[in-house]
């Protein structure tokens, strides 16, 4: 069975809830890969150490960008809440990584900021989800 090597970012409540699901997914569902949870990153060094141990983890990261140039890392879970959504590189850090994100990953203002202004709701382009 082939790997599918996680790196999950963010430990809060979205972070428990996918790291979870990532547990119990081959008991759940018969797959072609077996989930890895290979690393956990956030900034709080000790808290993310924590968290790793709990939820089985193997390594932890503190800088989101060390964590997506990872080489054993397939998959990226973007599980921290939307004002704290990393700004990912385009394209993606590496040809075949996946990234998980089930939110916009900007906020509405930053996107209106970045499609030529708009100072109200709704003005500017709209991006969709990751």
């Amino acid at each position: 069975m082939k790997k599918l090597n996680v790196g999950l970012i963010g430990y809060g409540f979205m972070g428990r809830a996918h790291s979870n699901a990532f547990a119990k997914v081959n008991h759940f569902f018969d797959l072609d890969h077996q989930v890895v949870r290979r690393a956990v990153c956030a900034r709080d060094g000790a808290k993310v150490k924590a968290f790793a141990a709990r939820w089985g983890y193997e390594s932890v990261e503190t800088d989101w960008r060390k964590l997506i140039k990872r080489d054993d890392i397939d998959l990226i879970d973007i599980a921290t809440r939307t004002t704290r959504t990393p700004r990912l590189p385009s394209p993606p850090p590496k040809a075949g990584k996946w990234i998980l994100c089930e939110k916009a990953a900007l906020d509405e203002r930053s996107r209106r900021q970045e499609n030529g202004g708009g100072n109200r709701e709704g003005q500017g382009a709209k991006h969709g989800l990751v």
